[in-house]
């Protein structure tokens, strides 16, 4: 697992499962939870990129204890729910 911090650095990257699936993509991040959209389109991407999507009914928290390693586009996640790739 990851010892690093969620920050505002983070939103707009993929979120990939163990699988290698893309499950989602992070749209906001508060107090170091990041707010993941589990199904989002080609708005909600360029949404989040320029940091104008917010938490909807359609997201799920990740804790920075759910990320096994991040780069510069992508988090990847250990198996919780939630990042089931739905």
């Amino acid at each position: 697992m990851s010892t690093e911090k969620l920050t505002e650095d983070d939103v707009g990257k993929d979120v990939v499962n163990t699988n290698g699936a893309t499950v989602g993509i992070v749209v906001s991040v508060e107090d170091g939870v990041a707010h993941v959209d589990v199904d989002p389109n080609i708005t909600d991407t360029v949404k989040a990129k320029l940091g104008l999507n917010d938490v909807s009914d359609q997201t799920f928290p990740l804790n920075p204890g759910d990320v096994s390693a991040s780069t510069d586009d992508e988090l990847r996640v250990t198996d919780i729910s939630g990042a089931d790739g739905r």
